[in-house]
């Protein structure tokens, strides 16, 4: 099923430029349905613009917008509690390390 026909636009992907429809896909973007070309559809905001300022738009009934009924009041904000922050850890005194025995040499041990 083909979404619905919002206007027509030329199609400039040809010498001449053809006839095409524009349309809006499930997201709200507009694009392009060529004949010949096929589905073109531009999603930045410049070519969204170029489309909307370029199609030549079909007499459809705007969409009623949402009736006003009553205005919901915002809940009061609750207090937040307060942020703790954790003490910084305190560096542990350095441990010396022990020094290694001293292995005598072979020769060492020979001269004994």
């Amino acid at each position: 099923m083909a979404n619905e026909d919002l206007g027509e636009i030329k199609c400039g992907y040809h010498v001449e430029p053809v006839d095409a429809v524009v349309r809006r896909d499930k997201k709200g973007k507009l694009y392009i349905y060529c004949p010949e070309c096929g589905i073109i559809s531009p999603r930045n905001a410049k070519f969204q613009s170029y489309i909307e300022n370029n199609m030549t738009a079909f007499n459809v009934e705007p969409v009623p917008e949402k009736e006003a009924g009553p205005v919901a009041r915002p809940e009061p904000e609750k207090e937040a509690a307060p942020v703790t922050r954790p003490e910084p850890e305190k560096e542990a005194a350095p441990v010396a390390k022990p020094e290694p025995e001293k292995k005598p040499d072979d020769l060492e041990e020979w001269m004994k």
